[in-house]
């Protein structure tokens, strides 16, 4: 009989030594990937860009959307065939700074970055990534 109270009691210190790497593993599963990560980013910043066109119709610098422009380039940076959004993330970041300036001097630039330019991208994206 003590045999089995001495098994029991291994199993239930290895079941209780297990839990929290279970726990991590659960956790880690739920995380979001980098790259959904980056989507969830960019859709914000796609939205809030556009909440704030459509209400405003001298655009000025705007801190909030510089930092989520920002933000969202930060997550795109480095993930494979994201480079070009990357780099409109970061140019619409520093357009948010000072709009006037940028759209004076480089609208050219201005061009590649327009809200619609990034939305035809992310809906590229989306229909290649298979992201809903």
């Amino acid at each position: 009989m003590s045999i089995e109270i001495n098994e029991i009691c291994n199993i239930v210190q290895t079941i209780i030594l297990a839990i929290p790497a279970i726990k991590c593993g659960r956790d880690y599963l739920n995380k979001p990937s980098k790259f959904d990560d980056a989507i969830l980013s960019l859709e914000k910043a796609i939205f809030e860009t556009h909440g704030y066109i459509s209400n405003c119709e001298n655009q000025t610098n705007n801190r909030r959307l510089e930092e989520i422009w920002l933000e969202t380039a930060k997550k795109l940076d480095g993930i494979v065939n994201l480079e070009n959004l990357t780099n409109i993330a970061f140019k619409k970041a520093l357009y948010w700074q000072g709009p006037k300036y940028y759209s004076e001097k480089n609208s050219l630039e201005l061009d590649k970055i327009r809200l619609t330019e990034v939305i035809k991208q992310f809906e590229n994206l989306r229909t290649n990534s298979n992201i809903r």
